[in-house]
């Protein structure tokens, strides 16, 4: 638990300094996991119950919170709302192209806000990558097939037209 917390301590100096990224969120959300259960493990020592259960029942808690958590969304708010309050000093651009769908209504209501700028051309770019490509790497028909359909690409799309 020492570790995790040392761990998580740092993660959450680098997420101060350089905000969110994709890997910054899984490391920490599985940081959380791992001191939780390890936690879980020292109760276990105390009092007789069904630590399996619980170990099991929180990793399907983050299953579901990494599937329908619009984790995407949440950086892209979380960077900007920081950029726009002073408190973090560069917006990445490799960061913001490589957030999903989910990103784009963030990108969106701030690039309406924006005056021009590199920040601007930079936000208006991601925004009609993600509306007309979907993911890195994905061809157009490959992001219009009904196995990259999702509730955040149709929002995204949508916000392209």
């Amino acid at each position: 638990i020492g570790l995790a917390a040392t761990a998580f301590r740092k993660m959450y100096m680098y997420i101060e300094t350089y905000g969110l990224t994709q890997l910054r969120v899984y490391t920490s959300m599985f940081m959380i996991f791992l001191a939780i259960v390890f936690a879980i493990i020292i109760i276990r020592q105390v009092k007789t119950f069904n630590s399996s259960a619980a170990v099991v029942l929180l990793a399907l808690i983050m299953v579901f919170a990494f599937a329908y958590g619009n984790i995407d969304g949440h950086i892209a708010r979380y960077n900007l709302d920081r950029y726009e309050a002073g408190t973090l000093e560069l917006m990445d651009e490799t960061t913001i192209s490589s957030l999903g769908d989910g990103a784009v209504p963030y990108l969106y209501s701030t690039y309406k806000e924006m005056g021009p700028g590199k920040a601007r051309d930079m936000m208006y770019a991601a925004i009609i990558e993600k509306g007309r490509n979907g993911k890195q790497g994905q061809s157009a028909k490959e992001h219009n097939s009904w196995k990259y359909w999702s509730i955040q690409s149709v929002k995204a799309y949508e916000m392209q037209k």
